[in-house]
């Protein structure tokens, strides 16, 4: 190290020395007093029983130790005491070294090597470290002064009474003339504990005094002043050497890029490979010496960043924590907020650096690989390519030449080399690392901020100070406005050409919006309908609406960027630019809103909205673009143009106008009965939406007045940001609205080509049909699709929209979460408010005696908050939402994608929903202190207790888990039970429900189906017989009858081939020949309508065959029925005899 700078830092060290107490807190051990000696050996040798002689060996310890602290305690103070005669001395000495540092000059000694000089420059950095953190320590016990005289004085009356009460103990006990062993260990105790009080009191007195002359002397003042002196003296130091180094550097690798060239065209033509790797490193050498010290000063800034907001952040926390939170405190925070590094800067920062430490950390590694490379193998490729043109001797001189050579070329070139390329790479590696390090005391400060900025009052309240302050009128005074003109004058001229584009492009689309808006007119009329299938006029609905919507808010957004481009330090213009900028911000939305629901518009002819609640909708948007936003938009050009605490009264005002323009607008779009959702709740009167109008809608109205509340009582920045934040989220939910709109209206147009195309297809094939039979062909007219009803949209749109639904909701929290991230920290402060706590177990790993690790288990308190219980709430309605939602998503995503049949998708999206909940009352148990080992109990009792009150439900339960995995019965088999035939078309916790055939549900407990019998015809197969029995009178041709049913079964498309048909003649009946059709269908589902079919075929063939079906045919013997009514039917029937023969 060069002498000046072992002086000056031996000089700082000593100066630093000077001005600290050379005060002694360590406490001396030393040997007991031979009484409590003499008195320890006489209870040991004595014949006390063992508890006794334990607890009277204690006292006896306990003695030594006070006796062995009130020394210590008295060398303290007497310490302190010492420490007090030198307190202006010291006090003096430090004031002159501060005067001595004033005149100190940074230099560097001349004719210093490039390793001394770096040498130098590692060695002050570490001092310069170290007396920063002198300096910090320095500047905490200052803080820490004020606290420790404040304890100081809390401390004295206790330790006073303390040792009265001792000395009155001490009396009595001595008064008492115990002098047993016992006895005299108690009082030899209590007189050591009465010294020891007495040393401690008087070591704290000698502290206050200390602290007090200290304090008189401004002695910790001074100190900090000398330790702030002392860095910067350093630094400067520091920066100069640092220049000097980085210049060194540069000459050295000027000359040996300098050497290397000249040696170049002196080495014979087999050695010209080495000297141009001498010049290729000694060139990049000079390049990282340049690199070096570019990326020495971003590191520079990069630390002083780091340093500056650390100090910042550390000063804010102090305020908050001694001041608590005021309105100054608030304005220190907001300011503070504003102030912050930007953390997307930084990180792109580091992704953009991230590719430059890899390509140096590879050339390094790959300059220590040739550097590690063995000289021989370099020697002999360079002598194998000169084999040819050299002799033996020439290359065994060339070798050792090329030895040298390569000798030199390790140490004036590669080790240089890798060297500055070691320093260039770690020197961005340490700037990545503080700037990750700015990115997690930015987050850490904004966190904090956000907690507690938004309860600080930003202002006095406006019913306190109702009148503006003159300063507010600022923007009327003719000495504002007198550099804007030109400015914008001079900016028009300059950047002429952006102006001239920008108005082109801006009376193109004013001239264009009433064309547009007809076109977008014509677009709604044609896609309204029913049977219109292409989604392009969607498209260019929905760009020539943003088209039309899009005008004024690119000419203000232009403005705001214009006048901020050339604003300055001009206040007006800053203002101006503010309120473009935000007017073109909350103006977009609200157009485009409107343009969305114009007449034949997007919402009315494309999405299918209701025309009515359109119209409630887009009238009194005028109030909120023609009355709110300009109204905010000038708030923002005063807040833009004011400063100073409650210097805002007049902005208040006209917040408070724009409030009460937004609480009528909500007020006329949200009525339950003449708003825009009327017609829904008049069609759903017993709905919850419309029992609960009187607590939604009030709350809705409750929003604005809410905000302009919190103006009035001085909450204003508070109530900006939850405002803003309202609206970005109202402006997101309504994009995202719009998004699945389009998505559903794709998938609409879609489902309806596909529609049209089997219409057609249809049409071509009864063409077809009609053709080949001679007939005439239907006419060519235009194809007719039904129109379709909500039923037919919902049933074509069913499976798509869980899918969007899921997505629009995914899409919302996480864009709710973005737009509310930085104010729901705030929720923090009801942390402070612990509603109950409970105690959980955790087991850590320590060391004990020896040094190993031993785990151990101990009792932590965690305390239960209102956060807490809101976070529950929040998982809870999420779990519930997940439950219902996550499982359809499930099977319409993936399941329906995979070899799997309908029962077992239900049964996998079955168990996946009660996964969910399961989880979810885990997850917010937890929340609220719910762990599993401290309800173990009370849920081992519940089931116990459960099991035997309601053990039927517990059967169903485990039934309904036995049926999901066994399934004898699964979702879409036909059962048998009880009687009841039906479709399984649910299966729950308790029960399964059986659709009949009447479409009634039939509910059966779940243990039915394990514990009972059930018929199962589509379990293993869903191929069914179904039996057809007929009977043909006595004569008739059996052969004949057989072929025919046998042909009407093979004629039928939903008879099965295989198994085969079969038609058996049964037997002889009283009044018919028995024949039964046994035929196999592929579903039980159709066994109607084939049945149906079976009995119409037959009965047609039979009849074009003569073959009589049979009736039941009876014989009447009449024997007691009087004479002349017997004879008449006697008479009649021989009168049909002879007309039949």
């Amino acid at each position: 190290m060069p002498l000046y700078l072992s002086v000056m830092l031996l000089v700082l060290t000593t100066l630093s020395s000077l001005v600290q107490a050379q005060v002694n807190e360590s406490v001396p051990t030393g040997n007991p007093p031979a009484a409590t000696t003499s008195l320890r050996d006489r209870v040991t040798e004595s014949d006390l029983e063992e508890a006794q002689k334990t607890q009277t060996l204690a006292l006896i310890g306990q003695a030594e130790k006070q006796t062995a602290d009130a020394k210590a305690k008295s060398e303290l103070a007497k310490q302190r005491a010492a420490a007090l005669e030198t307190v202006t001395q010291r006090a003096e000495a430090a004031r002159q070294s501060i005067r001595d540092l004033k005149d100190f000059k940074p230099s560097v000694a001349q004719n210093l090597s490039l390793a001394d000089l770096e040498a130098s420059l590692a060695t002050l950095t570490e001092s310069t470290r170290a007396a920063k953190q002198a300096l910090a320590a320095s500047e905490s016990a200052m803080k820490d002064t004020a606290q420790r005289r404040a304890v100081i004085d809390a401390e004295l009356p206790k330790l006073t009474a303390s040792l009265e009460e001792r000395k009155q103990q001490l009396q009595n006990a001595m008064a008492s003339g115990d002098a047993t062993l016992v006895g005299e260990a108690i009082v030899a105790e209590l007189k050591s504990s009465v010294e020891s009080l007495q040393a401690d009191i008087e070591a704290i007195k000698a502290e206050k005094a200390l602290l007090d002359a200290e304090v008189a002397a401004s002695l910790p003042q001074v100190t900090r002043d000398l330790k702030a002196r002392q860095v910067e003296t350093m630094e400067a130091q520091l920066a100069t050497l640092q220049q000097a180094v980085e210049n060194e550097r540069v000459d050295d690798a000027t000359k040996r890029l300098r050497k290397a060239q000249q040696m170049l065209p002196e080495l014979p033509a087999v050695l010209q490979p080495i000297g141009q790797r001498n010049e290729q490193l000694a060139m990049l050498i000079k390049h990282l010496a340049r690199d070096i010290e570019s990326a020495t000063d971003e590191l520079n800034e990069r630390t002083e960043e780091l340093d500056n907001l650390s100090e910042q952040f550390e000063q804010a926390t102090d305020r908050v924590d001694k001041v608590g939170l005021t309105d100054a405190v608030g304005a220190m925070l907001r300011n503070l907020k504003q102030n912050l590094p930007s953390i997307r800067v930084n990180q792109l920062r580091i992704r953009q650096r991230a590719s430059k430490i890899n390509d140096a950390n590879y050339q390094l590694m790959e300059m220590t690989d040739r550097r590690n490379q063995r000289l021989g193998m370099t020697i002999d490729g360079l002598m194998r390519d000169a084999r040819e043109s050299t002799s033996s001797d020439q290359r065994e001189s060339l070798s050792e030449e090329a030895r040298e050579l390569l000798q030199e070329q390790r140490t004036e070139y590669l080790d240089p080399a890798i060297r500055a390329q070691s320093e260039y790479f770690n020197t961005m590696v340490s700037i990545s690392t503080v700037e990750d390090e700015i990115i997690q005391l930015v987050e850490k400060a904004s966190k904090y901020i956000n907690e507690n900025v938004l309860w600080i009052r930003s202002t006095r309240p406006l019913y306190t100070h109702p009148v503006p302050s003159s300063d507010e009128w600022w923007f009327t005074l003719p000495s504002a406005w007198g550099n804007v003109w030109s400015r914008i004058w001079a900016d028009l001229l300059e950047r002429s050409a952006a102006w001239l584009v920008a108005f082109m492009a801006l009376a193109t689309l004013i001239l264009s919006r009433y064309r547009l808006r007809a076109e977008i007119g014509h677009l709604g009329e044609k896609a309204s309908q029913s049977s219109f299938s292409h989604f392009m006029p969607t498209a260019k609905a929905f760009l020539w609406t943003v088209a039309t919507a899009v005008p004024v808010p690119l000419a203000f957004g232009f403005l705001g960027s214009r006048f901020g481009s050339v604003a300055g330090n001009d206040r007006t213009l800053a203002a101006l630019s503010q309120a473009c900028i935000g007017l073109a911000y909350a103006y977009f939305p609200l157009d485009f809103l409107r343009q969305v629901c114009r007449t034949h518009g997007l919402a009315e002819s494309h999405f299918g909205w209701p025309a009515q609640a359109i119209a409630k909708i887009r009238r009194p948007l005028r109030l909120l673009l023609w009355g709110a936003v300009p109204l905010a938009a000038f708030a923002a050009f005063l807040a833009g143009g004011t400063s100073g605490y409650g210097n805002d009264v007049l902005e208040r005002y006209v917040v408070l106008a724009a409030c009460v323009i937004l609480g009528v607008f909500v007020y006329r779009v949200a009525h339950p009965r003449r708003g825009a959702p009327a017609r829904y709740l008049a069609s759903d009167p017993e709905g919850w939406l419309n029992r609960l109008s009187y607590i939604w809608y009030p709350g809705l109205i409750a929003i604005p007045v809410s905000l302009g509340a919190l103006t009035v009582i001085g909450y204003h920045f508070t109530s900006q940001q939850i405002g803003w934040r309202f609206f970005q989220s109202l402006g997101l939910l309504f994009g995202i609205g719009v998004a699945v709109s389009l998505t559903m209206r794709w998938s609409l147009v879609h489902r309806r080509r596909l529609r049209i195309e089997q219409a057609k297809a249809l049409r071509a094939s009864l063409q077809r049909q009609s053709a080949e039979q001679g007939e005439t062909a239907p006419s060519e007219g235009p194809i007719t699709i039904p129109s379709e009803t909500a039923a037919d949209l919902q049933e074509q749109m069913n499976q798509s929209r869980s899918l969007f639904q899921t997505a629009m909701a995914s899409a919302a929290l996480v864009g709710l979460w973005l737009v509310w991230r930085d104010v729901i920290p705030a929720l923090g402060i009801f942390e402070k408010w612990p509603l109950w706590s409970t105690t959980d177990s955790i087991t850590e790993a320590i060391k004990d005696d020896k040094g190993n690790f031993v785990t151990q288990s101990r009792e932590v308190i965690d305390l239960v908050t209102i956060t807490d219980v809101g976070l529950a709430v929040l998982i809870f309605i999420v779990t519930i939402a997940a439950a219902r939602n996550l499982p359809g998503l499930l099977e319409f995503a993936v399941l329906r994608r995979l070899p799997l049949d309908r029962s077992v998708r239900y049964a996998v999206t079955t168990l996946v929903s009660y996964a969910i909940v399961m989880l979810g009352l885990i997850v917010a148990g937890g929340t609220i202190g719910l762990h599993w080992n401290q309800i173990q109990w009370m849920a081992t009792a519940l089931t116990f207790g459960l099991a035997f009150g309601l053990q039927e439900m517990f059967a169903n339960f485990i039934a309904g888990i036995i049926i999901l995995f066994e399934q004898p019965v699964r979702v879409g088999d036909v059962v048998e039970i009880d009687g009841v035939t039906g479709v399984v078309s649910k299966i729950r916790i308790r029960a399964t429900t059986i659709t009949d055939w009447d479409r009634k549900d039939y509910i059966v407990p779940n243990k039915e189906f394990i514990t009972g019998k059930l018929l199962n015809w589509t379990r293993s197969d869903e191929i069914v017989r179904i039996s057809v029995a007929v009977g043909i009178a006595y004569g008739s041709d059996t052969s004949m009858a057989r072929k025919l049913l046998l042909e009407s079964a093979a004629e039928h498309p939903d008879v099965l081939s295989d198994p085969p048909t079969l038609a058996t003649f049964d037997g002889f009946g009283d009044n018919s020949l028995n024949f039964t059709l046994r035929v196999f269908v592929s579903t039980y589902e159709k066994r109607f309508h084939i049945c149906n079919d079976l009995h119409m075929s037959i009965d047609n063939k039979f009849r074009d065959a003569g073959i009589e079906i049979s009736f039941p045919q009876r014989d009447l013997h009449l024997r007691s029925l009087p004479n002349e009514i017997r004879h008449f039917f006697e008479s009649t029937s021989s009168k049909n005899n002879e007309a039949t023969e």
